[in-house]
């Protein structure tokens, strides 16, 4: 017997079916604009580093700047070292996360790489200032364990997130620079810095006083005073009495000595003197001390590097 043919789904049926199907479209495209705006690390089986430090809103940010000193600022405002042009040691962490960020994005990683590189970075580099402060040895180990953990698939042990060509990167990336520079890490770390306390007597010039009220002019007085030296203007009385005025005195007049200093210009004189003199010392003083201070950091520095 043949079988009757299959009915074909129903107006009705046909509208239930795009509705949900609609639904479920309008509520991934919820759940991915979510994701892209949570700046928390997504749920993981499997171990792993990728935006723990940095999120995935914060990792796009630092992708669309352009710069390095957009970047640098960028660093400086996410982890709070704002102050690294003044505090040495933020400076040296501002300096190591810009170059780990940068070295990540122009080598094309994706954001998840570059977030789980950063947070390796700076685990490994937060163990070798740490209270135990292990030798080189022991801080490589740390890097390469934490680095094996993102390229073998083990889960929920490791994650394969990076491939064989990125871990020989990262490897002669953090070989040639971060562990070049492994015990000068722990020594500006894990050391007060010297002070120099310097202590010295300056002068100061006050303010002289100035004219009495009783002298001041009204605008329209100074402007007449003001045209009256343009114009030449002599008052007839200023005339009169430079005509009476006898020939001994005229004499007298057309030779003029030298005017003395005043006492107020010889104190000037001589305290700028003074000053000239205390500065040259200090500045000699200053050059000394810095020479020796320098010349004791480089055999300290000299020491660690041979060591």
């Amino acid at each position: 017997h043949a079988m009757p043919p299959k009915k074909g789904k129903s107006a009705k049926e046909k509208e239930k079916e795009e509705a949900e199907r609609l639904a479920a479209e309008a509520a991934e495209e919820e759940r991915l604009r979510e994701e892209a705006e949570r700046d928390t690390p997504p749920e993981s089986e499997s171990f792993t580093l990728a935006f723990k430090d940095i999120g995935p809103k914060s990792m796009k940010e630092f992708c669309e700047l352009r710069t390095a000193a957009e970047a640098l600022n960028w660093v400086a405002e996410k982890f709070e070292l704002t102050d690294h042009e003044d505090n040495a040691r933020n400076a040296i962490l501002v300096d190591l996360y810009v170059g780990n960020l940068l070295f990540a994005r122009d080598n094309g990683f994706s954001q998840e790489k570059i977030s789980a590189f950063f947070t390796i970075m700076k685990e490994t580099f937060e163990h070798i200032i740490g209270p135990e402060n292990p030798p080189i040895d022991q801080g490589f180990s740390v890097f390469k364990s934490f680095l094996i953990r993102h390229v073998v698939n083990n889960p929920p042990n490791s994650t394969a997130l990076f491939t064989q060509l990125d871990a020989k990167l990262i490897t002669q990336f953090v070989t040639e620079g971060f562990f070049k520079h492994y015990l000068l890490y722990q020594y500006a770390f894990k050391h007060e810095q010297e002070c120099d306390k310097f202590h010295t007597k300056l002068f100061v010039h006050t303010v002289w006083p100035g004219h009495p009220l009783r002298t001041a002019m009204t605008p329209g007085e100074l402007e007449e005073q003001d045209r009256a030296q343009e114009e030449g203007f002599v008052a007839p009385e200023a005339e009169k009495e430079e005509g009476e005025k006898p020939e001994a005195q005229e004499e007298e007049e057309g030779v003029k000595e030298p005017e003395e200093e005043t006492e107020e210009e010889k104190l000037q004189n001589t305290v700028a003197t003074v000053l000239d003199r205390q500065m040259e010392r200090m500045r000699q003083e200053l050059e000394s001390k810095w020479e020796l201070k320098m010349r004791q950091l480089t055999h300290k520095i000299a020491k660690l590097e041979n060591s």
